[in-house]
């Protein structure tokens, strides 16, 4: 934690850059982190997120490897082709840009919600598409 001093001083520099100020930031988090890690508490905490890192992995390997993982991902990769075609077009772009300010205005209006702010955005836009055509 900073003194008043240093805050003064701080200030005095002229302001920080925003990448400097969370390097900094991170900086100190690492730094907190590691005197937590050098109590006993913390070297539990430490190996139970260890252990559990490692059998999350393990399981996701098994998931992957399986043919019904092999079939997830295949899906995947065909809806991320399918959808890079889709946003080629105009159409897709507006339907895309529509449903996302739809979303962010259903966080905004509660009794929309971000689902039906989508769908609603999503057709908006391609009631532009198909209006701009004529």
């Amino acid at each position: 934690m900073t003194t008043p001093d240093e805050s003064a001083k701080d200030e005095a520099a002229g302001p920080e850059t925003a990448p400097g100020k969370y390097e900094k930031l991170a900086d100190e988090a690492v730094q907190k982190g590691r005197e937590l890690l050098e109590t006993d508490t913390g070297r539990k905490v430490a190996e139970v997120a260890e252990t559990g890192f490692a059998k999350a992995e393990e399981l996701m390997g098994k998931a992957m490897s399986s043919d019904a993982g092999k079939q997830v991902a295949d899906a995947a990769k065909q809806a991320q082709d399918t959808g890079k075609q889709i946003l080629s077009t105009e159409l897709g772009k507006n339907i895309a840009i529509g449903a996302g300010a739809g979303a962010v205005a259903g966080l905004v209006l509660p009794f929309f919600g971000t689902v039906v702010g989508a769908v609603i955005g999503g057709g908006l836009g391609y009631l532009r598409t198909i209006t701009k055509g004529r």
